[in-house]
């Protein structure tokens, strides 16, 4: 039986907050995230992009403090890139991310995440050869 398009971005979504919650293994998540993606249509970029950005927005207002945020912030980023490479995600996509990380990371001065997303960014945007 063939999910509605509804039902497999719900499906999703939860797939990507539980896993983002318990702090699965990026490995598992990417897993998780492509047997979704394999069950259907392939889902609409945009709407990946808002299941980054609404776990991303969960995770950093749930968690105050400043380390567990910064491991949120590696497992999105990690997928983020992970889906840009696997057209996944279009690439202005994954930036826009990027950036709301980067704003993310100043309201919570988690400053040792800025290197990291500075770094992933210019990667994004001038890919090594």
């Amino acid at each position: 039986m063939s999910l509605s398009v509804e039902q497999l971005h719900k499906k999703q979504l939860d797939i990507v907050r539980d896993a983002v919650r318990k702090k699965k293994n990026v490995d598992q998540l990417k897993a998780s995230l492509t047997a979704i993606l394999s069950e259907g249509d392939v889902l609409d970029q945009s709407m990946l992009f808002l299941v980054f950005r609404v776990v991303l927005e969960e995770e950093m207002l749930a968690l105050p403090d400043v380390a567990k945020p910064s491991e949120s912030v590696q497992h999105l980023l990690s997928l983020a890139l992970w889906s840009s490479e696997t057209h996944l995600l279009l690439e202005d996509a994954v930036i826009r991310l990027l950036e709301d990380l980067l704003s993310f990371q100043t309201i919570l001065g988690c400053e040792k995440v800025f290197p990291m997303i500075e770094a992933n960014l210019l990667e994004v945007i001038h890919p090594k050869r």
